[in-house]
């Protein structure tokens, strides 16, 4: 557990901050919920937009705590800040040390290419539950000066799993792909690019009858913040989550574990 360990410090300054910025944010969409909930105004907009941004951004009722923070929140806002952060560490974990030209300092030692590619994606896994924890716990704390009291904690659970799993997935293609190119860009290219991709479908997708038929294979629909947060924790997406988190990091460890380091 060495590698995992040095890897946490070294990253601790920038997980830190990463962990101040969610909490932070989190904080600000709390704390505006009792303005925002009582104007019926943002309902009135939602409910005017066409059906296509409806489907896309979520039609809920923001006037209660769930519906306000599905919308703001865990729709889009915070899912996007948590896949931006796996992404990153997950491209960077190996083949930046790789593009580094100190992974065959690392692999000198007594230790196997296994060992270094799960400790590594160990650390990843880590920031995403740090950072997921931070995430649910501001809204706990905040949850009498933003009238949040009536969220159920189980509920507010299934959503912040639903929404670790879910940056995890995109945080291990872009593993895959980087310990099977040897560089980091083209693991967050392919990720990042995935992630937005599979995002417009399942949004619009659910009013273009083509589009629709994509939806699942788009991660963004095993997630579907509204529905954990509404009615707890789904087996099934948290299972089609999993598989596929340990299918892609199993491609990742065989192709790193036979191809050739760049020299």
């Amino acid at each position: 557990m060495r590698i995992l360990l040095d890897e946490l410090r070294l990253r601790r300054f920038s997980l830190t901050v990463w962990t101040l910025s969610v909490i932070l944010t989190v904080a600000m969409v709390d704390l505006l919920y009792p303005s925002i909930g009582s104007n019926s105004g943002y309902d009135e907009v939602m409910q005017n937009m066409p059906e296509e941004l409806q489907a896309l951004f979520g039609a809920v009722d923001m006037s209660t705590p769930m519906g306000y923070l599905s919308i703001e929140l865990y729709s889009f806002f915070l899912p996007a800040i948590l896949i931006a952060y796996a992404v990153g560490r997950g491209a960077a974990c190996v083949a930046g040390e790789e593009e580094g030209h100190t992974l065959d300092l690392l692999l000198a030692q007594p230790v196997s290419r296994t060992s270094v590619y799960l400790q590594k994606a160990l650390a990843m896994v880590v920031g995403v539950v740090i950072l997921s924890a931070a995430s649910m716990l501001t809204t706990v704390v905040l949850a009498g000066p933003s009238d949040m009291t009536s969220i159920p904690l189980d509920q507010l659970f299934a959503v912040t799993l639903h929404q670790a799993l879910l940056a995890l997935t995109f945080g291990v293609i872009a593993l895959a792909v980087a310990v099977a190119t040897g560089r980091r860009g083209p693991g967050i290219a392919v990720a990042a690019g995935y992630a937005f991709l599979s995002y417009l479908v399942e949004g619009l997708g659910k009013t273009i009858d083509w589009l629709g038929n994509l939806r699942p294979l788009s991660p963004w629909n095993w997630y579907s913040s509204e529905e954990p947060l509404l009615q707890g924790i789904s087996p099934v997406d948290v299972g089609v989550f999993a598989a596929v988190v340990l299918v892609v990091a199993a491609v990742g460890l065989v192709v790193f574990d036979r191809r050739d380091l760049h020299a």
